[in-house]
């Protein structure tokens, strides 16, 4: 389990309570009884507020532009502080916005996981040597993820990462009438509150 996996509980719930030792705060105030391997620069600058307001705006309808952009203030302090919980933030959002807790959870969850996903393919476009990939399974898969998982499950290699991405899209395209997401595969998103985990096979 990474970095961000841990500390944002891409596994676990959502009812706010986080476990004791397995936030940032907690690491930085106890590290030595913190499971958590943590640089806490490497959360820094994670966010660009005005591209994912952008992103927010775009794909969710029932947001307004405004709030937006308070969204994507609250996923910027959400991923990049380390004294914003999860429940904390999502409170925030519905205070704000009005939107149920079922969709705020969903939208806070998506732009998480697009913003490390995003954030993983750039470090490793910076990288010299050429790389292969796979895209792990989490517990509730959809079908999108499950289809993409067996059409590679058999290959002799991971896959390149562009040819992932494009068989990811295709997925999603195949299953958009059932909340596939094609047009957001730009930003890792083959449907929302996925659950799966881009991964560089060593």
């Amino acid at each position: 389990m990474g970095i961000f996996d841990r500390l944002f509980g891409s596994g676990g719930g959502d009812d706010g309570n986080d476990p004791p030792g397995e936030t940032a705060k907690d690491h930085i105030e106890n590290p030595a009884e913190s499971d958590i391997l943590l640089d806490p620069e490497l959360l820094e600058g994670k966010v660009n507020v005005d591209r994912r307001a952008e992103i927010i705006d775009t794909h969710y309808d029932d947001v307004s532009t405004d709030d937006a952009r308070f969204i994507a203030e609250t996923v910027k302090e959400y991923v990049e502080s380390y004294d914003l919980r999860k429940g904390d933030a999502r409170s925030r959002i519905e205070e704000r916005t009005g939107l149920d807790r079922d969709r705020v959870v969903e939208i806070l969850w998506t732009e998480r996981s697009s913003v490390q996903n995003c954030d993983k393919v750039r470090s490793w476009q910076d990288a010299e040597t050429p790389m292969m990939f796979v895209w792990k399974l989490g517990d509730e898969c959809s079908q999108i993820c499950a289809d993409v998982e067996e059409a590679t499950a058999g290959r002799d290699e991971p896959i390149p990462l562009g040819e992932l991405q494009e068989l990811l899209r295709e997925k999603a395209e195949e299953y958009a009438d059932e909340g596939g997401t094609p047009e957001r595969m730009d930003h890792w998103v083959p449907h929302h509150k996925c659950k799966a985990l881009l991964q560089m096979k060593v």
